[in-house]
């Protein structure tokens, strides 16, 4: 059942609002005053926290932003409550901190729509984050599940983000390229321990099985529609430049840009790590790899940017 904390200072109101969320089956708490809501909320964790307070007190002001503050309520949507003509600089900052505002007289309707978007979205929020975290779970058992590959997905992940700020990407694409370098491996669950590990060259056969970690990984993330915009991401990480990457041989611009920054954060984290067949290469040797490789393994221009950093920075 879900908890609504409904922060009420006139009696008759607060009954009233009570009955009408009691009759929508949701759980109410009460708390008379804003600083006794404060204390309610970070105690019980509510889903939705409903205030209306008719004529705030002074020290209001610097409770409503503690909501925010606190580790146990900061992410807990609000809704308030408030009269149409009310412009006192008190009650304009406790608007500020608030998820949305209902005028009032307000509609019952329109007041129960709103609850019940923010507490679907806050669970579906809840849902997403616990399923995401599952899946970086994952992730760290398959780092070590290899000694040589331990931490990789974490390396390639600052890898990349550095690669995307240096090519001035938005802050939403940084969010991308984040979560989609996070989990750019999750495929590997589905391949076997053997193959990981083995101490030398693979086969062509076990080549074959490993390659299939890309699609693999797709079709793991794509139940989560949080995940929706990693997905060609995580499926195109091992395409290269000229086409004769895999799985689909795309090449160039065709490839998700991010995509193809993951393939440089990746290349360099397998290079500058020891290998059961290998030692870790020199940083110039790393150099020498990268710029063979320009314009046809990576894209020119994120191998470019990456060398600046490799050349201006202790990775």
């Amino acid at each position: 059942m879900q908890k609504i904390l409904l922060i009420e200072d006139n009696v008759l109101v607060r009954a009233f609002l009570k009955e009408l969320l009691l009759n929508e089956g949701y759980q109410v708490s009460i708390a008379t005053d804003m600083a006794l809501g404060v204390q309610k909320a970070q105690l019980i964790e509510p889903d939705l926290i409903l205030v209306d307070i008719s004529h705030p007190k002074i020290e209001d002001r610097e409770i409503s932003p503690v909501l925010r503050q606190h580790e146990k309520t900061h992410s807990i949507p609000m809704i308030m409550i408030t009269d149409p003509d009310e412009d006192n600089q008190q009650m304009r900052e406790l608007k500020s901190k608030a998820d949305e505002i209902i005028i009032r007289p307000f509609d019952e309707k329109e007041l129960l729509a709103k609850v019940a978007t923010f507490i679907k979205k806050e669970n579906d929020d809840d849902e997403m984050e616990n399923m995401t975290d599952v899946l970086s779970v994952l992730i760290s058992i398959i780092d070590a599940r290899d000694s040589y590959t331990r931490r990789h997905s974490r390396r390639v992940k600052n890898i990349s983000l550095r690669i995307g700020e240096k090519l001035s990407l938005s802050t939403h694409q940084l969010s991308i390229l984040k979560k989609a370098s996070e989990l750019h491996d999750i495929g590997k669950i589905g391949i076997c321990d053997f193959v990981l590990n083995k101490k030398g060259r693979l086969t062509k056969e076990e080549f074959e099985s490993i390659k299939e970690h890309s699609t693999i990984g797709e079709r793991l993330c794509t139940p989560l529609k949080s995940l929706s915009p990693i997905l060609k991401i995580i499926r195109h990480h091992h395409e290269r430049y000229d086409g004769q990457g895999y799985p689909d041989g795309l090449k160039k611009e065709t490839i998700p840009l991010e995509a193809r920054i993951i393939a440089v954060a990746d290349s360099y984290d397998a290079m500058s790590s020891d290998r059961p067949y290998r030692s870790k290469l020199s940083t110039q040797k790393i150099k020498s790899e990268f710029l063979a490789g320009r314009g046809s393994q990576w894209d020119d221009k994120i191998v470019d940017c990456f060398l600046d950093i490799l050349n201006s920075e202790n990775l």
